[in-house]
């Protein structure tokens, strides 16, 4: 997906809202979720949310249900109206069963519809239930973040459209999904072509290839999407919510120290781009934020140089995270578990680093203070405060890691697990994957160029 700059994609505001409401403000005591989207610095685009419990209780009851059975988990974003709303709970996109325009995309199964319970006013960072046609009391699964004040528009159709939550923090994350491009964007004569048996004209999609009389030279991908990756509460504070955690390895112990990681704020557990359970453990001392994985397109295509990543394969994805209480210019060691059977050689980062203040990928090589060390299934991580492999090279006692261990691929030599996900070796491939090498390269020269033109 499209890379946003450091600063920006770790940067999450704190914002309150001027609630017009018909009745008083929320209690401090509302259920807060927290919800991890696809988009932002490696799939680290979080967005904290607090229901109003007592204002629209049928309402959040609803949304609870959906969210506590994993509805919403890998659902994506398939409406963004710049100025008005973003939307979302719907729909799932399976490649295995068809395209994204036709028999690839579904609705979730919904639970019946809920009753209508407007209060408080549709403005900017407050979240709304979405409804079918004209029946106040058709509101199901699909809800709406309100970009601008629509309070004269929604309050006052349909019976008002109930508004059951807000944004506490991450009101960035959802600004940034709307610059994204649209589906329709991309067809410049026909948008009709983004209707399949659903229409998805608003529908974002990232790093996409239009060609020169509008349509795409690559077809949609699950990748090419801004999902919610999942919803729920977050009881310690380390951005992986409880539910993901606890089915963890190990019962939810993914290091086995007898206590559930969704307990323990310096350890983590949290599934790769191939859904397999990674852990991630600092100091005791120490707090892990932001975690996230990410499929590393744009990074990979800034190895430095590119030929260093034959034969290897990117199989988890590339893993975010911060380490907080480290303190000014300390130290920090990170353990990563990976599944069994799987034996990464080498780690490689991307940020800037004291030699080169440019974003790009490199290797993270231990050098007798910084960089990775490997033991079977374990690869651990060493730190300094400012230094390489911090990737804001600042001594603020914070570490900002974006990495990922790598695995051999086949037949390339020695070591490791591991036959999935992206490798970079190209002897002996057929002509079928030739093509498909050339597709990927010229979607990443793409997300590239993308970044570039962001940048200027």
């Amino acid at each position: 997906m499209i890379c946003k700059s450091i600063d920006r994609a770790k940067k999450i505001l704190k914002a309150g809202f001027l609630l017009a409401a018909f009745v008083s403000m929320p209690s401090a005591a509302n259920t807060i979720l927290l919800m991890q989207t696809s988009s932002g610095f490696t799939g680290t685009g979080f967005v904290e949310i607090e229901l109003f419990d007592t204002v629209a209780p049928e309402t959040v009851a609803n949304f609870l249900n959906y969210v506590n059975a994993g509805d919403y988990d890998g659902t994506f974003i398939h409406r963004s109206v710049p100025g008005f709303i973003l939307q979302m709970g719907g729909f799932i996109f399976d490649p295995a069963q068809g395209d994204f325009f036709a028999e690839g995309t579904s609705h979730i199964p919904t639970d019946p519809p809920v009753v209508n319970e407007f209060r408080m006013s549709n403005v900017r960072g407050t979240i709304a239930m979405a409804k079918l046609g004209g029946d106040p009391d058709s509101a199901t699964s699909e809800f709406f973040f309100n970009l601008a004040d629509n309070s004269e528009n929604l309050d006052n159709q349909n019976g008002g459209f109930t508004v059951f939550a807000q944004v506490i923090s991450g009101q960035d994350v959802i600004d940034a999904i709307v610059e994204e491009q649209r589906c329709s964007d991309y067809f410049i004569f026909n948008s009709g072509q983004c209707n399949g048996i659903i229409a998805f004209d608003d529908a974002p999609l990232l790093a996409m290839i239009a060609t020169p009389t509008g349509g795409f030279l690559n077809p949609v991908a699950p990748q090419n999407l801004v999902k919610i990756i999942s919803i729920g509460i977050d009881t310690d504070g380390d951005s992986v919510i409880d539910r993901v955690e606890d089915a963890g390895p190990n019962g939810g112990d993914g290091n086995n120290d007898g206590i559930a990681d969704s307990e323990q704020s310096h350890v983590a557990s949290l599934p790769d781009i191939r859904n397999s359970y990674i852990t991630v453990e600092a100091n005791p001392l120490q707090v892990l934020r932001a975690l996230g994985f990410d499929e590393g397109t744009d990074y990979l295509a800034q190895a430095d140089p590119l030929s260093s990543l034959n034969g290897l394969n990117f199989v988890y994805g590339f893993l975010s995270f911060d380490v907080l209480n480290v303190g000014a210019g300390g130290n920090a060691v990170i353990k990563i578990i990976v599944p069994n059977g799987e034996s990464p050689k080498k780690y490689f980062k991307f940020g800037p680093t004291p030699d080169n203040p440019v974003d790009h990928l490199y290797e993270f090589d231990f050098d007798g203070e910084t960089g990775a060390e490997f033991d079977g299934n374990e690869v651990t991580l060493h730190f300094v405060d400012g230094k390489r492999g911090d990737s804001d090279l600042l001594e603020n006692g914070v570490i900002t890691d974006p990495g990922t261990p790598a695995l051999r691929a086949k037949n390339s030599g020695s070591g490791g697990g591991g036959s999935s996900g992206c490798s970079l070796r190209s002897e002996g491939a057929h002509a079928g994957q030739a093509g498909a090498w050339l597709l990927l390269c010229l979607i990443v020269l793409y997300a590239g160029w993308r970044k570039y033109q962001k940048h200027q």
